[in-house]
């Protein structure tokens, strides 16, 4: 909340200490006078008067005029204006104003400027105070430990980018990628000229579109939705037509057209329609609100693009709108009803096969023209949204039931609103379109179920009625279609709330693995408009450039090269051509895997084989399939040896003795599943001929019965024959040259077999014999000549069993056939007819499975058939399903088993995994920043998934490093990336990297893979490390130790370190000083460190000299002054003068001011210098003066050492002084005149 208006003036508590410049960053601007609380009072400024309390009514200065209720009696408005609202606007603005002078302009908005034309005397018009309220952006200063919130901006911003025009009267806009290029079309149903205007989005060229294309539907369409209704993957409309009373469903062709209208009956006056899966059956159903009929009519999607149909559903007085969800919890959806001239909305709770149970009805204040159903206070409950003459929120209870409605004002004359997330801060935000102002109205979400103050957007045409939501220029951010029923145009308003950073994001591979050789599509997203490089890494280092120059459209198909080597460490990184900063590397990696190949290695070149003998075919691959081989003579195909074998590497191949001879032959060894995949022999091979031995053909010669046999049923019978085969031959009995049946299918060809006449077989003399080799039947004989069966008298023989068999079959996407085994247990004389039919159990017929009834024919020695019913395939995850297939009404046999089960294995996708990612981001300074997480499904979903999330701490801790987040993630049908964006709190403090948790829960048709995302803020606030030049005199012995003083500019809770090392200048290391390096360490809150350098005295007269410490390396701090320079200044004339040792004693130092006066008369330069001895023994702020000289004089204060730490060097007899901290410790002073002539001074050291 603002601060109460005392602080604005007249305040003299003490706990409010001065908004100074200082406060703001230790500026020395003189521009900026202290902002204290006096200082609202006797600020003498002419610009800005003051702004006491008694301002408010009693100031006489005409520039300003008192802010009485006589001020506000010149605004356009009757209404009087409450001072609780003055005071809002006023602490509002000085916020704005603060913020202008600060930064020497208001960001973002120009509410500084109106600000002072306030304090100005200018007078503001109701309408400006209250366009003023709309800012409500809270920026927090805090000084010391009391935090002052001013406002500084409209939590949300459209920027109107112009209208396309539509059909007549638009009345309802539907947003759906069309034509599948990625980017938001837009399909508008006009109510007066009855068609659909479909409009194609370009996407990142600022909200534009495509000219509209019509396409006819029936009288007066006034509402339209997007869905797949045909399950083909492409988006289908179906469209309300309110006076025919219908709903035309148009099916989408994929490329932005659509197929002519196929329409289906409702109920009267269908004024709203919408698509949701009413039956739980994975198929889009339709519900239509029927104004007229008063009633709902439900179209249960038959999963073609048809539709069951209307069942209808009676509400209340004249339903203007309706939405479906699940309103009670029990996972089956549920409708709401706006009910226009009942002024309640009606719930009717779903039972889940597409029916409803009757309505109860909740009262709202006035009409209500549109309902929407969202959960928006992150309970996961359901509540909705009404639009009346404002907007009515019911919040849900979960069990079906609601809260009282709570209201929130709009514009004039609200007729529809959409529910979204439009300012990035994960809260549902309502957009209402209205009528009579012409505008849209955006009511921020505070989380709760309530909603800001409206901020209200301009659109260009008149009579605002629809509104939708999409990304319309491609940025990731959610914007604003308006269509404009009188002015028949659709205005689209670009949502400039969240400025989208130029982004690139590979998207994960559709294969789990790529093959060398073939073509696939590399797939990303961005908001760029210039084109990228797509390059191919392996193994983290780059291997391929694979384009260097492509436009930024999110697709690229690329043929993997047939050379590329193997691996499962390849990863795309694509980069914008003007900013290499914007890339992005594939999140994980993918495999390539080797091209396929076949390699013959024998016969290959110089082979001579010869025929009639037996060689082997030898070969290599990579492939599972069978394999072809052939052999080719002079380039043409001469004989297929194989047509598919194993393709095990070798085959078996006795050359055919017919083969003509030649030296040009090759073998040519091919894939069975691709042609193109093969190889010949390198090299010709030769065949030449053998000795040919002339084998015996194969024959079978019957010998019994051969004619005149009489054979009696009952009796055994002996069957001979003569052969020269091996193999089994099969045995079948003839009657007038038309097959009987089968005697034996398959028995030794030992000459001999012992058959049983069967009893029932007819009487005849026209029977034959006919034996078959089972592996060859071109070797067979029938009997010359035919014999008699003759069949006694018996009795009467039982009939053959039928039974039939369960049979098994994975479902696959398409249609398949089951096939069901009809068995009879003997073979019939007679002909044997069974009818059939099949029925359900958990399949369903034409859903599952295509009913099949009819009769099965056994011809008379049939004893198998075959029943084929064909199985519908489907892509939804369920579990096996099973139907029968009954026997029924057998002729001449009888029932044995006579239900066979089908069972139908699912073969579909299990449910989709979720996963989320870790996310990285630099903390910043101020304000906050937002990091994304990416969440994924591993595979599309085929109905919606939906997954919670939540923030939890780990290092950084929620509301002081981060905003805590949370809420409900949903995929829609075939989605399989969202971003969560968590909002992270910049600082300007020394921290370190900090970690929080997203975690994941709660999946609903999905599970979760990976359900913890580690956020990592990385921080930038680092201390500025220094290092200071240090002076000293050499000394004669190499004792003497020069110092550097080495700080960090603050306090830091962490451990730093720093490393250093000396240089050679006009010093030398080894003869004026000792080489020294290392590295410094400064503990947590510790400020100074020092380095040493052993100085190497002589006796050498010489300039003075100096040399350089740097520092470099540092961890957890930025480096500063990174180099000193060390001075040694000579003390040599030839000899040991002893200065610093005989310097006066001057004790310890205490608060006391120490003084002494000594004069000099004569005297050369080198025995003028005075030196004194000190001690200090605790820290503590020093300062030396040198005054009262007649002629100029220098001081220096050294260390104990003798080291250099600060001097003064003023012109003349101005006074010299030094101010600075001592630790404990010896300190020297030596006071030298800067001429060769001496001067009379006073010293003074004191200790504060």
């Amino acid at each position: 909340m603002p601060p109460s208006p005392p602080i604005l003036g007249g305040q003299d508590s003490e706990d409010i200490a001065p908004l100074t410049p200082q406060f703001w960053g230790e500026q020395d601007s003189e521009d900026i006078a202290p902002l204290t609380p006096e200082s609202w009072g006797e600020q003498d400024s002419e610009d800005i008067a003051p702004l006491t309390p008694q301002s408010w009514g009693e100031q006489d200065s005409e520039d300003i005029a008192p802010l009485t209720p006589q001020f506000w009696g010149e605004q356009d408005s009757e209404s009087s204006l409450h001072y609780g609202i003055l005071v809002d606007v006023m602490l509002e603005e000085v916020g704005h104003f603060l913020d202008g002078l600060l930064h020497e302009e208001d960001t973002p908005g120009d509410e500084g400027e109106i600000f002072e034309r306030l304090v100005s005397g200018e007078l503001l018009r109701e309408s400006e105070v209250f366009r003023l309220r709309d800012e409500d952006d809270l920026v927090e200063i805090w000084d010391r430990s009391l935090l002052f919130q001013v406002e500084a901006s409209q939590e949300v911003d459209f920027e109107l980018a112009g209208s396309l025009v539509a059909g007549n009267a638009p009345w309802s806009v539907a947003v759906e990628d069309f034509n599948g290029d990625g980017v938001a079309d837009l399909a508008v149903a006009n109510d007066g000229s009855h068609n659909v205007s479909v409009l194609s989005g370009i996407g990142k060229s600022y909200g534009s579109f495509g000219a509209a294309t019509n396409f006819a539907v029936r009288a007066r369409p006034r509402s339209v939705v997007a869905e797949d209704f045909n399950r083909d993957g492409v988006a289908d409309l179906a469209v309300a037509n309110a006076l025919s009373d219908n709903v035309s469903v148009l099916t989408g062709v994929g490329d932005g057209s659509f197929s002519p209208a196929t329409n289906f009956a409702v109920g009267d006056g269908p004024r709203s329609v919408i698509a949701e899966d009413v039956n739980r059956d994975g198929i889009v159903d339709l519900v239509a609100a029927n104004v007229n009929s008063d009633n709902v009519s439900v179209l249960t999607g038959v999963g073609d693009g048809s539709f069951s149909p209307a069942t209808n559903f009676a509400v209340v007085d004249q339903p203007y709108s309706v939405a479906a969800e699940d309103f009670n919890g029990d996972n089956i959806v549920d409708l709401a009803v706006a009910n226009w001239q009942a002024k309640n909305i009606s719930v009717l709770t779903g039972v889940g096969d597409g029916s409803f149970s009757q309505p109860a009805n909740f009262a709202v204040a006035n009409v209500p023209w549109f309902v929407v159903a969202e959960d928006l206070n992150r309970d996961n409950i359901v509540d909705l949204v009404v639009v009346e003459d404002r907007v009515s929120v019911l919040l849900g209870k979960g069990n079906g039931t609601f809260n009282e409605a709570t209201n929130f004002g709009a514009g004039i004359g609200p007729r529809s609103v959409a529910v979204e997330d439009l300012n990035g801060d994960d809260i549902p935000d309502l957009a209402v379109a209205n009528q009579y102002s012409g505008s849209v109205s955006v009511l921020t979400g505070k989380g709760d179920g309530t909603f800001n103050q409206a901020s209200n957007f301009d659109v260009v045409g008149t009579w605002p009625g629809p509104v939708a939501v999409g990304d319309f220029n491609a940025d990731g951010v959610p914007d604003l279609a308006v269509g404009s029923t009188t002015s028949d145009d659709v205005s689209i308003l670009i949502n400039t709330t969240l400025e989208t950073p130029p982004n690139i994001t590979i998207s994960p591979w559709s294969v789990a693995s790529l093959e060398a050789g073939q073509s696939y599509t590399i797939t990303w997203s961005d908001n760029i408009t210039e084109n990228v490089q797509i390059e191919l890494y392996k193994a983290g280092t780059l291997h391929t450039t694979i384009d260097t120059s492509t436009e930024s459209d999110g697709n690229y198909l690329w043929t993997v090269p047939a050379t590329i080597t193997g691996g499962n460490d390849y990863q795309i990184k694509i980069t914008s051509i003007n900013d290499t900063n914007i890339s992005d590397l594939s999140d994980s990696n993918f495999t390539i895997e080797p091209a396929d190949f076949i390699t013959v290695t024998s016969p290959n070149g110089g082979n001579i084989l010869e025929s009639g003998q037996s060689y082997n075919i030898t070969w290599s691959d990579n492939i599972t399939e069978n394999v072809k081989i052939e052999l080719y003579q002079g380039g043409t195909l001469d004989t297929i040896i194989n047509s598919s074998t194993e393709s095990d590497g070798s085959y078996q191949w006795i050359v055919p003795t017919t083969i003509t001879s030649g030296s040009d032959y090759q073998i040519k060894v091919t894939s069975v599943n691709d042609t193109n995949l093969s190889d010949f022999s390198d090299i010709n091979f030769t065949i030449q001929p053998q000795d040919i031995i002339v084998e015996p053909q194969d024959f079978i010669t019957v010998t019994s019965p051969n004619g005149r046999n009489i054979f009696q049923s009952g009796e055994s019978y002996n069957i001979s024959w003569d052969d020269n085969i091996a193999e089994n031959v099969k045995i079948d009995l003839y009657k007038a040259g038309i097959f009987n049946r089968t005697i034996a299918s398959s028995t030794e060809s030992d000459g001999n077999y012992i058959w049983t006449v069967p009893t029932s077989i007819t009487s005849g003399g026209n029977y034959q014999v006919k034996i078959t080799s089972i592996n060859n039947t071109t070797v067979t004989d029938l009997s010359d000549i035919n014999f008699t069966i003759e069949n006694l008298p018996t009795e009467p023989e039982e009939l053959p069993k039928i039974s039939v068999g369960n049979t098994r079959i994975t479902e696959g996407n398409k249609n398949k056939t089951a096939k069901f085994q009809v068995t009879l247990d003997n073979p019939s004389d007679e002909i044997v007819e069974v009818n059939y039919t099949t029925a359900n159990q958990t399949a369903k017929v034409n859903q599952d499975y295509r009913r099949k009834t009819g009769t099965l024919t056994f011809q008379p020695g049939e004893t198998t058939k075959t029943i084929d019913v064909t199985i519908i395939g489907d892509t939804k995850t369920e579990p096996n399903e099973k139907f029968k297939l009954q026997l029924s009404k057998p002729q001449n046999a009888e029932l044995d088993d006579q239900v066979g089960v089908a069972t139908i294995i699912n073969d579909d996708k299990r449910q989709p995994n979720i996963s989320v990612s870790d996310a990285k981001i630099v903390e910043g300074n101020r304000g906050r920043k937002n990091l994304k997480f990416q969440v994924t499904l591993d595979t599309k979903p085929e109905e919606t998934v939906r997954v919670n999330y939540a923030t939890s701490n780990q290092t950084a801790k929620a509301n002081q490093d981060y905003k805590t987040t949370e809420g409900i993630l949903t995929f829609r049908p075939g989605q399989t990336s969202k971003t969560i964006t968590i909002p992270v709190l910049g600082d300007g403090k020394i921290e370190g990297d900090e970690t929080f948790q997203l975690n994941l829960s709660k999946p609903r048709n999905g599970k979760i893979k990976d359900k913890r995302g580690i956020g990592t803020i990385r921080d930038n606030d680092f201390p500025t490390v220094s290092i200071k030049d240090a002076e000293i005199t050499e000394g004669d012995d190499g004792q003497k130790q020069l110092k550097f003083d080495v700080t960090l500019d603050t306090k830091v809770d962490k451990r730093v370190e720093v490393s250093y090392a000396t240089a050679d200048g006009a010093a030398k290391k080894g003869s004026d000083y000792e080489e020294t390096q290392g590295k410094l360490v400064f503990k947590p809150n510790q400020k100074k460190k020092t380095v040493t350098v052993p100085i190497l005295g002589d006796f050498s007269e010489e300039d003075s000299e100096n040399f350089t410490v740097s520092l470099r390396q540092p961890k957890n701090a930025k480096l500063g002054d990174k180099r000193a320079i060390g001075t040694i200044k000579d003390n040599d004339d030839g000899k040991n003068d002893g200065s610093f040792q005989t310097a006066i004693n001057l004790g310890i130092l205490t608060k006391e001011v120490v003084s002494d006066e000594i004069g000099f008369t004569e005297g050369g330069d080198r025995d003028t210098n005075d030196f004194y001895r000190f001690r200090v023994n605790k820290e503590g702020n020093f300062a030396l003066f040198l005054d009262e000289m007649l002629l100029n004089a220098n001081v220096d204060l050294y260390g104990s050492s003798e080291e250099l730490i600060n001097q003064s060097k003023n012109k003349g007899a101005e006074r010299e002084k030094i101010v600075t901290v001592l630790e404990p410790g010896t300190y020297y002073v030596r006071v030298y005149p800067q001429g060769g002539d001496r001067t009379p001074y006073r010293l003074s050291l004191n200790l504060i």
